[in-house]
């Protein structure tokens, strides 16, 4: 018995990943031989014959984190990544670009940082209200 379903957010962790790496993705089939079928989110292709073993449940839902650092060039970067990977890309931003002065947000909602570029207070679950 499998631990996916159709329609489960999926990212993919084989080894031999052709190119996808950890990119996000919906089940969307299953076919007579136990075969996934995915369509990832960053290509326009539908992928075949995907194992259990080959993919993971993301942990969270794919968010827009995006910085807008005054003192860099560019200006504006945008990561599409996991929720539960928010945190470590600000910490990593934060010490990167140390002493600049930056905005961070999150699907267009302006996040509090601490004075290391780290996230302030944990940010609110799909659902909580705002």
């Amino acid at each position: 018995m499998s631990k996916f379903k159709i329609g489960d957010r999926v990212r993919d962790v084989s080894p031999h990943a052709s190119g996808l790496g950890t990119s996000a993705g919906t089940i969307v089939d299953k076919d007579e031989g136990d075969n996934w079928l995915i369509h990832w989110d960053a290509t326009p292709f539908y992928r075949i014959n995907w194992h259990d073993h080959q993919i993971a449940h993301l942990k969270g839902d794919i968010c827009e984190l995006k910085f807008i650092n005054s003192d860099a060039t560019p200006q504006e970067q945008v990561l599409r990544v996991d929720t539960a990977s928010i945190a470590v890309c600000m910490a990593w931003y934060g010490a990167y670009y140390s002493g600049d002065r930056y905005t961070v947000s999150v699907d267009g909602v302006k996040v509090e940082k601490d004075q290391n570029g780290e996230l302030f207070e944990p940010l609110p679950s799909k659902g909580d209200g705002e």
